[in-house]
């Protein structure tokens, strides 16, 4: 077995929760591999290291002091809101005029210009059904200056002989 597979065995090996066909590859794998060993005995003093800290239980009182700590400083927004209507009220109520002044503004000349837009686009002219099926196909109407003086016929009868000619 390889030793990345060994390695994904490990935790499980030094827990017992290994199952007993994993169990006897990871101790024949440990037997012949010194860098799986060593990982092995390192990982086995960390869990050791681990198993003898104690238990930290926080004091009885912690959640209801931690909760009136956070209500007291309140959320990042209100921080935000506190912090600009702060630096606004030093310089007066001339810049909160001017921006509201400049919002009304901007506000007036968009739904002006929106209400007096203009209705009606410039539609194509169709003369004829030919020219209305045209209409409906855009590639052919992107060039319809192009397609309306090709005479057919004369065409298609060049585009014969050029391929009788590559025959």
């Amino acid at each position: 077995m390889k030793c990345s597979d060994i390695k994904e065995l490990l935790s499980a090996y030094l827990d017992g929760q290994a199952e007993s066909q994993d169990r006897a590859m990871v101790e024949d794998h440990l037997g012949s591999c010194e860098t799986c060993r060593k990982e092995f005995h390192l990982l086995k003093k960390t869990w050791d290291l681990l198993g003898e800290m104690e238990d930290i239980a926080p004091s009885p009182n912690y959640r209801d002091r931690f909760w009136t700590s956070a209500d007291k400083h309140g959320s990042w927004y209100e921080k935000i809101v506190r912090g600009i209507s702060e630096r606004f009220s030093k310089l007066g109520p001339v810049p909160a005029l001017a921006a509201a002044a400049a919002l009304v503004i901007i506000f007036s000349i968009t739904t002006y210009k929106f209400q007096h837009a203009p209705d009606d686009l410039p539609v194509l002219a169709v003369d004829n059904d030919l020219e209305f099926e045209l209409v409906e196909v855009f590639d052919i109407v992107e060039h319809y200056d192009i397609i309306r003086d090709i005479e057919f016929f004369s065409d298609l009868e060049i585009i014969e002989k050029l391929d009788e000619l590559e025959t």
